[in-house]
């Protein structure tokens, strides 16, 4: 929008104006040299709004979440050990998701291969591979004197969190199997 008025100040590449209705207006300087006590037309200059200045703190504090929150979602947690007559070494996050699971041995390659479970909760990537381990007939078949057997290693627990394996206990022993959880203190 131009505004006409007289010239009062220069400064660089801004020209300060007295408009007729007495008010201050800065515009930008043009073609036409300002010269001062002169009447003066150019483009208003608009102040940076309360949003201008808003909308990239918002935008920063967006970012630095979402980089805690990605962060968070891949460091692990916790790391355990599951032996199923084969190892296989999972490791968890903060929120119970598998980010990583490796094979130990030739025969938890073969089960690591079989199905992917990174990205499932712990429970149900612990409940997969032991169907899978049943399929591959890795674990023992309980007969009617010998219960089969899954040990549980937790091996890295940075804040010594509890572990909740309490579904996939529950559906081991519904297979007739006994789940042994050592919780880094020797104790099963």
């Amino acid at each position: 929008m131009d505004i006409t008025g007289k010239v009062i100040n220069i400064d660089g590449n801004k020209v300060y104006l007295v408009t007729k209705g007495k008010e201050f207006v800065t515009v930008r300087r043009n073609d036409v040299k300002p010269v001062i006590g002169q009447l003066y037309t150019g483009s208003v200059i608009k102040k940076p709004t309360f949003f201008s200045y808003l909308i990239p703190v918002v935008l920063s504090i967006f970012l630095i979440a979402g980089i805690i929150y990605i962060f968070n979602g891949f460091s692990v947690k916790t790391s355990l050990v599951a032996d199923m007559n084969c190892t296989v070494k999972i490791d968890v996050n903060n929120n119970n998701k598998i980010v990583k699971a490796s094979a130990t041995d030739s025969n938890g390659f073969k089960l690591t291969n079989s199905v992917n479970i990174v990205g499932n909760s712990l429970n149900d990537g612990l409940m997969m591979l032991f169907d899978e381990a049943i399929n591959q007939k890795q674990l023992n078949i309980p007969d009617g004197f010998h219960m089969g057997e899954v040990k549980i290693y937790v091996t890295k627990n940075k804040k010594n969190n509890i572990l909740d394996l309490e579904k996939f206990i529950k559906y081991a022993n519904e297979k007739k199997y006994i789940i042994n959880v050592n919780n880094n203190n020797n104790k099963f």
